[in-house]
């Protein structure tokens, strides 16, 4: 989170932006990823005393992000139920984020970077021996991992791409339907001339 919204800034990406507005949209994501770690290390503190006193000294930070009370939601319906609610019906995204309690603001984004900064030093402040050791083993696996990404890439270069025939089987099928073109989505060619007025 920390990273985007560093790179936001030095690439001064206007908050007008579909961009600017994709990256808060992602911020959410990683939010709900925070929540779920701070719910899990609350079921662990019922039986750890230093942890339970760990958990009370960053409860108001951790509160104050929860009154966000639509994160959740708008995770949901931007990555795991996109346009459709839980039983498949078309249920859009304009309708399931309205009225939700969500930061939009830059300045309440720099809040809650702001807190979790806060909430992540104390953590490793009360538990730093532990996460020393952590952070050598995270950080071998984080180094194979993207090791195993260039690897990926690299063959990915040497092999075909699954698209390189479905341009003249597409066509073929189109002409055994008689299909003589295809008309653009109204939606497309607002945004493509939205594009073009905006980006010439």
């Amino acid at each position: 989170m920390y990273a985007t919204n560093f790179d936001r800034i030095q690439l001064q990406i206007p908050q007008s932006s579909v961009l600017h507005s994709d990256l808060i949209r992602y911020s959410y994501i990683q939010l709900c990823i925070i929540l779920d770690e701070i719910d899990t290390l609350n079921r662990l503190a019922k039986d750890d005393e230093y942890l339970k006193d760990t958990l009370y000294i960053v409860t108001p930070a951790i509160r104050a992000i929860k009154k966000y009370t639509g994160i959740r939601k708008a995770r949901n319906f931007m990555l795991a139920h996109y346009n459709r609610d839980k039983k498949g019906n078309f249920y859009p995204w304009w309708r399931a984020l309205k009225d939700l309690k969500l930061p939009r603001l830059k300045q309440e984004l720099t809040q809650i970077y702001t807190y979790l900064h806060a909430i992540n030093g104390i953590i490793v402040t009360r538990y730093y021996e532990e996460l020393k050791d952590i952070s050598q083993t995270a950080g071998k696996e984080v180094d194979e991992y993207y090791s195993w990404v260039r690897t990926q890439e690299e063959l990915a270069i040497k092999d075909d791409s699954p698209f390189d025939n479905i341009e003249s089987e597409i066509e073929n099928r189109m002409a055994e339907f008689d299909m003589k073109g295809i008309i653009q989505d109204p939606f497309v060619v607002n945004v493509n001339d939205y594009v073009k007025k905006n980006y010439g």
